[in-house]
């Protein structure tokens, strides 16, 4: 009898109470990435800004899974279960940049943010090999009440399962923060830079890109 309680109490867990793993971002690389040939921009290649963007990946640190403990009582009706787990960022975000190493703009100089001239997608790229339009393989998160903050749009992303899964790399999501303005100058470096609740700082800077 015992052993029948305990399995019903980990289907009901499974169904009213998805287990929760706590994860924490350990490192954060960045790349020059064009978004419509879904390829990396070499280092010293020319390129127009409107194919332009940032590739952004993460690497994390899986700290617990915790499965929410449950009765018995009504768990005969839990035997149709969804098994995603709710991935919890532990360690929040309270501030996300990205800079250029030189003037961008009259309005953007050097070490000014330039949050408000990217627009943050997460594209499927087989979906974009095979066709697919840009717009139609993905999500602008700056549409889903975000307004464009940094902050939120990564905060939000990472309770998202399907975000979550993406930091994998043998996930093909992209996710990349797309150039939205031309600078004035021609060649320059971006920053991103992330700080966290407890005052971990990732920050990572790509390689030169030369804008035509």
């Amino acid at each position: 009898m015992v052993g029948l309680i305990n399995a019903a109490a980990i289907i009901q867990s499974c169904c009213d109470d998805p287990p929760v793993e706590n994860f924490e971002l350990t490192e954060m690389n960045i790349s020059n990435f064009n978004p419509i040939t879904l390829d990396k921009i070499e280092e010293g290649s020319g390129i127009n800004y409107s194919e332009y963007s940032i590739r952004i990946l993460f690497d994390i640190e899986i700290l617990a899974q915790v499965t929410p403990s449950a009765g018995i009582y009504n768990s005969a009706l839990a035997y149709d279960c969804d098994d995603d787990i709710i991935p919890q960022l532990n360690n929040r975000i309270l501030d996300a940049n990205i800079f250029a190493t030189s003037d961008f703009d009259s309005t953007h100089p050097e070490g000014s943010p330039l949050n408000d001239l990217f627009e943050y997608h997460r594209v499927i790229k087989e979906c974009v090999e095979n066709g697919g339009a840009f717009e139609q393989c993905g999500e602008n998160q700056s549409e889903f009440s975000f307004n464009n903050n940094l902050v939120d749009i990564i905060n939000n992303s990472f309770s998202n399962n399907d975000y979550y899964n993406s930091l994998d790399t043998r996930f093909t999501y992209l996710n990349l923060a797309v150039l939205d303005a031309e600078p004035i100058t021609s060649a320059t470096q971006f920053i991103l830079r992330l700080t966290f609740e407890n005052g971990q700082v990732l920050s990572d800077t790509t390689e030169q890109v030369i804008f035509n």
